[in-house]
C-alpha cells in the first residue's frame, strides 16, 4: 500500500511529515503533483471529477528527476464523492514508484472504500483525543511469538492490541526525526488490522506476522 491519509486540522504539520517523507525517497519538488482548493475571489467550496481527470492525467508521466514521483491531495475533505470514486482505481494499482498522500481535517469525509484502501496517519492534535497508550513490543522472537499467542485467543482481544499498538506509534510518529522506518510499520499494522476485522484470516499467524515484521524493521 503506497497510499495515506493525514488526518488532523493543522496542515501545515502534515505538511512537514510529508516532506520528511519525500526527502526520505528523494522525490524532488518537480515530481511532486499538488492538488488543492482553488483560491480566487470566489473560493472553491470542493474538489470535483473534473479535477481529478486532470489529475489522473498527470499520475501515469514518469517521474522527470527523481527516482519517485509524490501525488499530493491536500484538501480531501472536499473531495466530492464522485471525485473520490474516480479515483479507487488508481489507489488499488498505483503506477509504478508513486506514492499518493491525502491531507483531511475530517476522516468522516473521505468515503470507507477510499479508507480502506489507504493507511491512515493521525497527526499529533488528534491524537488528544485517545488514550495515552504505550505498547512495550518485545525484544526477542520467543517474547514476540508469546505475545501473540495471549492475544490471538479472542479475536476481539487481538483488534484491541492492534489498535493500541497503531495509536502507540502514531504518537511516537511525532518524535522521529526519520518517520519513514516508522510510517512502514504502521501501514503493515493498519494493513493486517483491516484483514482481521473484514475477513476470517488466521488471528495468531497473523499476529505473528505483525510482531515478527517488527524484528525484520529493527
Amino acid at each position: 500500500m503506497v497510499s495515506y491519509i493525514f488526518v488532523g486540522t493543522n496542515r501545515q504539520k502534515a505538511l512537514e511529515e510529508i516532506n520528511k517523507i519525500t526527502e526520505q525517497l528523494q522525490i524532488s519538488r518537480l515530481d511532486q503533483v499538488n492538488l488543492e482548493l482553488e483560491l480566487s475571489d470566489k473560493p472553491a467550496t470542493s474538489i470535483g471529477i473534473a479535477e481529478i481527470k486532470k489529475l489522473l492525467q498527470k499520475i501515469y508521466l514518469k517521474p522527470l528527476q527523481s527516482p519517485n514521483k509524490a501525488i499530493i491531495i491536500k484538501d480531501a475533505q472536499a473531495l466530492t464523492p464522485e471525485a473520490q470514486n474516480a479515483l479507487l482505481k488508481v489507489i488499488e494499482e498505483p503506477p509504478v514508484n508513486t506514492y499518493i498522500y491525502f491531507l483531511s481535517n475530517n476522516l468522516y469525509s473521505i468515503l470507507p472504500t477510499l479508507q480502506s484502501r489507504c493507511s491512515i496517519i493521525y497527526l499529533e492534535n488528534e491524537l488528544s483525543n485517545f488514550n495515552n497508550t504505550s505498547i512495550q513490543v518485545p525484544k526477542s522472537i520467543g517474547d514476540k511469538l508469546v505475545v501473540a499467542e495471549k492475544y490471538s485467543r479472542q479475536k476481539s482481544t487481538a483488534i484491541t492490541f492492534l489498535q493500541e499498538l497503531l495509536m502507540s506509534y502514531h504518537q511516537k510518529l511525532h518524535e522521529e526525526n526519520n518517520p519513514f522506518q516508522l510510517i512502514e510499520k504502521i501501514r503493515k499494522i493498519d494493513k493486517c488490522l483491516k484483514l482481521l476485522q473484514t475477513t476470517n484470516v488466521n488471528t495468531r499467524l497473523t499476529l505473528e506476522h505483525v510482531l515478527l515484521y517488527e524484528e525484520a524493521g529493527e
